[in-house]
């Protein structure tokens, strides 16, 4: 399969997964405890997976650095969950666009891998497109701009889209260089996950108590995500094995596309014609990306 179909893929089943997250912590739920039952909940569905991978680009190198990207792949979805605590989603929202420009920028000097102008070009109304798909109809730029210079959690954000960088850049990396299967990274970058999310929900929250009450209040919910996280995590990986990791992370935030649909549908928004718009130019992004 195309490595953009991976890409799109991924990009609907993160959009799945927006939708199913706003239901659950609308109700309340605390992101640690979330974060931390989400992961535990996405290793259980990787479990059978252990029986089949392959196991011979393993080492102990290999599990260092896939440990070392899922702390830092953690750590930047804890600082983005607290900015969003204290913020204005619609605020925060947009600047995580940033992540997939600033990842195809490192990966030339980093990885040496140059885009064409066309492709330069497809990037480029992915990332306005996604921008003005995550504006809301009350916000223009000035007002955005103005919020973020009063804001004492900017800096979290900025920290955290750096830091998915690198993990991006780091999956392209192990991929390409120890030449591991899709499906052998995605099982043990998902134990790791769980891992550290356990240890630090011990430390700085309240562990093992609170997995049992997000399980209870909203465990089925929960485990339907994990199964889609895992999903979207597999066929990511695929994509950034066969493509360049700016483009493949690009096409997936195409995933603002299929939120705004599904969530215009589910959740009545109005100003279609802005985003409508934002559509068509995700969209002519994505072919001049991919042909």
């Amino acid at each position: 399969m195309p490595w953009y179909l991976y890409s799109l893929l991924a990009a609907g089943l993160v959009s799945l997964v927006s939708i199913f997250e706003k239901k659950i912590l609308s109700r309340d739920e605390h992101a640690m405890e979330y974060a931390t039952t989400l992961s535990i909940l996405a290793l259980v569905v990787s479990l059978p997976f252990f029986l089949v991978i392959d196991y011979s680009a393993i080492s102990g190198r290999v599990l260092i650095i896939l440990g070392g990207i899922a702390i830092v792949g953690g750590t930047a979805f804890l600082l983005i969950a607290k900015a969003v605590k204290h913020m204005e989603v619609s605020s925060v929202s947009p600047l995580l666009v940033l992540a997939p420009g600033l990842t195809a920028l490192l990966a030339y000097p980093i990885l040496g891998e140059k885009l064409s102008s066309q492709q330069i070009l497809g990037l480029v109304l992915l990332l306005v497109g996604a921008f003005v798909l995550e504006l809301k109809p009350h916000h223009k730029l000035s007002v955005i701009w103005a919020d973020l210079k009063r804001q004492r959690y900017l800096p979290l954000i900025l920290v955290a889209i750096v830091l998915y960088t690198f993990t991006a850049l780091a999956d392209r990396f192990v991929l390409s260089r120890y030449h591991l299967e899709p499906l052998t990274y995605l099982v043990f970058i998902n134990l790791f996950l769980a891992l550290y999310f356990i240890i630090t929900s011990a430390i700085w929250h309240d562990g093992l108590r609170g997995v049992r009450h997000s399980l209870k209040t909203a465990g089925l919910p929960i485990f339907l995500v994990a199964v889609l996280v895992v999903g979207h995590r597999w066929a990511l990986i695929n994509a950034v094995g066969l493509a360049f990791i700016g483009l493949a992370v690009a096409v997936k935030r195409s995933s603002s596309l299929f939120t705004t649909i599904l969530g215009g549908e589910i959740f009545h928004e109005h100003n279609i014609l802005r985003k409508s718009l934002a559509c068509v130019i995700m969209l002519v992004g994505v072919v001049l990306v991919a042909i």
